[in-house]
């Protein structure tokens, strides 16, 4: 269901996603999404990006900071990425 119910080992189907789009490539190895706290949450941890190589390094409000620990996902502005929501009370509100 959400990232925090696959840590503690239970194994539901994914059930939410939240599409946010890149809206900063400030460096090399970074990029910053339209996504934060008020629609992904880290009460339970942070949320997991569904591209591989790539991880929510923290939260502000409305938005999220991304590590691309990998240089294959060439993210550009514009680009759309799923992210798994560490607890899905916030994004189901929304």
């Amino acid at each position: 269901m959400d990232s925090h119910s696959t840590y503690h080992g239970l194994d539901f189907e994914q059930a939410i996603t939240v599409l946010t789009t890149v809206i900063s490539r400030p460096e090399k190895g970074r990029a910053v999404t339209d996504a934060g706290l008020k629609s992904l949450s880290a009460d339970e941890g942070l949320p997991v990006c569904k591209v591989p190589g790539v991880s929510v390094l923290r939260l502000n409000e409305e938005h999220g900071h991304l590590k691309i620990e990998d240089p294959d996902p060439d993210l550009k502005v514009g680009d759309k990425i799923e992210i798994i929501p560490a607890t899905a009370a916030p994004p189901s509100a929304l």
